[in-house]
């Protein structure tokens, strides 16, 4: 897919991942709005791009909310036109809790940002994108743990379980399209994410209060993120990987899997195989 001239929205664009997607789509040429919760920060980050004459817009987003994505929609539409790259990317961590400790409230904040904000923007993106029948692409920002879990981390877990299984029904979906998917499953990138979410939540960041968080590696810089990101959309690529380490891991998790399918009685007929194994029938 091109990317000059394109209209890239990038949401979480204001720092971390998203600032460097948006920096990345802007210097080849795309027209690149940040969205962003933090109106100030997304501003900060357009005034950069216009500086060094990249063409870019801000809009203040809040992703859990449908009404701010319509607004969001509209003023991006009046400026630069309907969207044709849609960067689901705005992320919150986890409240570092064990899952009988989890609120109610930490569950609604992690899912409302987390898969919430990849289905609003879907919604809000999508049905112009198919009336259009232009190429176009979706990217939606998961983890290396959509596919495995980290004790501790429950509910950024099963967010990013989440994300995973929109991004594979929402390619299976557009398979017939000119509308591209990729699902972004980075491992430690360097961001602001735990002090982002800290300070909406209102919980102090000390990352020396737990053992895990207190060895944590530095991590990728986005930039290497952006670059590979739009590498995928113009290619066409589904998964997006930042750390190939990672795939000894996912191969033995898949061994166990295959170990425990083996195990199990056939109870089952083909016909059940046949009507839910569609994404691997064609």
């Amino acid at each position: 897919m091109e990317i000059v001239d394109k209209v890239a929205l990038i949401t979480g664009g204001a720092s971390g991942i998203g600032r460097a997607i948006g920096t990345s789509l802007a210097r080849r040429g795309a027209r690149v709005v940040i969205a962003d919760i933090d109106e100030n920060a997304a501003d900060d980050v357009v005034s950069s791009l216009v500086n060094q004459e990249m063409r870019a817009i801000s809009v203040e987003l809040d992703v859990a909310s449908q009404q701010s994505w319509e607004a969001a929609r509209a003023k991006v539409e009046d400026v630069f036109g309907p969207v044709d790259i849609l960067c689901n990317n705005a992320g919150v961590g986890t409240a570092r809790k064990p899952l009988d400790q989890l609120s109610d409230r930490d569950w609604t904040f992690v899912f409302d940002v987390n898969a919430r904000g990849v289905i609003n923007g879907i919604r809000s993106i999508l049905p112009s994108m198919r009336q259009r029948q232009s190429d176009c692409h979706i990217v939606n920002t998961g983890s290396v743990l959509s596919f495995f879990a980290l004790d501790g981390a429950g509910d950024y877990v099963a967010s990013k379980y989440a994300v995973l299984g929109i991004s594979e029904t929402l390619a299976l979906e557009l398979r017939n399209t000119r509308i591209g998917v990729s699902v972004l499953c980075p491992g430690l990138v360097d961001t602001p994410i735990a002090q982002n979410t800290s300070r909406r939540t209102g919980r102090a960041f000390d990352p020396a209060s737990n053992g895990r968080m207190a060895s944590k590696p530095a991590g990728l810089d986005p930039a290497v993120v952006g670059n590979s990101v739009v590498a995928a959309i113009q290619t066409g690529e589904f998964f997006i990987f930042t750390h190939p380490e990672y795939g000894e891991y996912l191969v033995r998790r898949a061994e166990v899997v295959q170990e425990a399918l083996c195990r199990s009685p056939s109870l089952g007929t083909r016909d059940d195989t046949t009507f839910l194994a569609s994404a691997f029938q064609d």
